[in-house]
């Protein structure tokens, strides 16, 4: 079994993108169409789920060159998930 951490050996990591090409790119596409309108609410691809949206973002735009820092509040529970699906490292 995959784990989070060492800290919780009996929770496995959750599960990224069922089909990660055509995800990640309409999470992208979602992403600069928030950001090219502010104030306009744009919602998330359907085809994220079971995916948070949050993490949905972070799965599209972090990889092994993007630091990723991580507030000791949410750490715990995607520190394990970020570093598996997008090998992001993590800054204190």
């Amino acid at each position: 079994m995959i784990t989070a951490s060492p800290q919780a050996p009996d929770r496995a990591i959750e599960p990224g993108f069922a089909e990660p090409v055509g995800t990640t790119q309409a999470v992208f596409r979602a992403v600069l169409e928030a950001m090219a309108n502010p104030g306009q609410v744009v919602a998330p691809p359907d085809a994220i789920a079971p995916v948070p949206p949050l993490a949905a973002v972070a799965l599209t735009l972090c990889d092994l060159d993007t630091p990723v820092w991580l507030d000791d509040s949410v750490a715990a529970r995607w520190a394990g998930y970020l570093k598996f699906h997008c090998g992001c490292p993590l800054v204190a």
